[in-house]
C-alpha cells in the first residue's frame, strides 16, 4: 500500500487526508501546533508534529523518511518567507531522491508575466514570495519522481476571498481576471498526480485553476454579496499586467474535469460568514 505523508494538514491538506483515506491510502500528515492535536484527531490519519522555522526542523516521529509519497503542503510564511526555500530545502534533506514528490505551489509565480500564460510559460518573478516559491520548486525538480501543482487562488469550504478585503475601499484593477480554483478540484487534481505518479507518467509542472474568467469587478460583487456586504467601488486604471492563465496541460493532456469551471459557481457552492 501507497504510505502517503501530507505537510501541512490546513485548510486543504486535512479534507484532502480524509479524500486520500477514503480512497484506500494509508495517510499521514503534519501540523505546526500541538494544540491542534484533540482538535483534529483521527482514527484513520496518523497525525505528528512537525516544524521549521529559519532552516531548522524539528518533528515528532523518530524517522521522516518512512513514507512512499510526500504532498508538501506548506505555503510561505509572511512572518518567515525570506526563509522559505531554506526551510523546504531542510525538510527535504530528511527525504530520500527516491521517494514521489508532490508540491503544492502556487500561481503567485507568475507575478511579472502578462497575457495568456499556459505551463510552458516561463515564470517572471518579480515578488521575494514568488522568488522563494520558485526556488523551492527547482529543489523538488532534483527527485526522481515529482510533480508541481500551480494552484490559483482557493476558495471553498466558508473560504470566501471578500474577506480579505476593506469593503469600504476601492479595489483596483477591476477588469484584472481572476484565477481560482475551488477545494474540491484542488483534492481532484492532487488525486489524479497521485495516479500518475504510481504509474510510469510523472515529473509534471502544471497550472491548476478554473478555465472560464472572470474579472475581479465580477467576482468580488457577488463574492461580497454572498456575504452580505455592500458591493465594493470599483477602479479600472489601465497599467496593470493581464494575466490569463490556462490550465491546459490538466484539461487537455491529463483529461482532469473541472467540478467547478466557473469562479462564480464556485462561490455560490458554499456556506460563508
Amino acid at each position: 500500500m501507497n504510505k502517503i505523508c501530507i505537510i501541512g494538514l490546513g485548510w486543504l491538506g486535512l479534507p484532502l487526508a480524509h479524500s486520500l483515506v477514503n480512497k484506500g491510502y494509508e495517510v499521514s500528515g503534519s501540523i505546526r501546533d500541538e494544540s491542534k492535536l484533540d482538535v483534529i484527531k483521527s482514527k484513520t490519519i496518523n497525525i505528528f508534529l512537525l516544524n521549521i522555522r529559519n532552516g531548522d526542523i524539528e518533528y515528532s516521529i523518530p524517522d521522516l523518511n518512512i513514507f512512499d509519497t510526500y504532498i508538501i503542503n506548506i505555503p510561505p510564511n509572511y512572518r518567515d518567507k525570506e526563509n522559505y526555500s531554506d526551510n523546504i530545502s531542510s525538510l527535504l534533506n530528511d527525504i530520500s531522491f527516491d521517494k514521489k514528490i508532490i508540491f503544492i505551489s502556487s500561481t503567485s509565480v507568475y507575478t511579472g508575466n502578462n497575457g495568456e500564460i499556459d505551463d510552458e510559460t516561463m515564470p517572471v518573478a518579480d515578488s521575494l514570495r514568488a522568488k522563494q516559491i520558485l526556488n523551492t520548486e527547482k529543489l523538488i525538480t532534483k527527485y526522481k519522481k515529482f510533480s508541481i501543482i500551480r494552484f490559483g487562488g482557493l476558495i471553498g469550504m466558508g473560504r470566501n476571498p471578500a474577506n480579505f478585503f476593506n469593503s469600504s475601499k476601492a479595489i483596483n484593477q477591476a477588469g484584472q481576471f481572476v484565477n481560482m480554483i475551488h477545494l474540491d478540484d484542488c483534492i481532484g487534481v492532487i488525486s489524479l498526480i497521485l495516479e500518475k505518479l504510481d504509474s510510469d507518467n510523472y515529473n509534471y509542472t502544471i497550472n491548476a485553476c478554473m478555465p472560464q474568467r472572470r474579472t475581479k469587478k465580477e467576482f468580488y460583487s457577488i463574492a461580497n454579496k454572498l456575504l452580505s456586504k455592500s458591493v465594493p467601488n470599483f477602479s479600472d486604471e489601465r497599467d496593470y499586467l493581464q494575466k490569463k492563465i490556462n490550465p491546459k496541460y490538466l484539461i487537455e493532456n491529463l483529461k482532469y474535469n473541472f467540478e467547478f469551471k466557473d469562479p462564480i459557481d464556485a462561490l455560490k457552492f458554499g456556506t460563508y460568514s
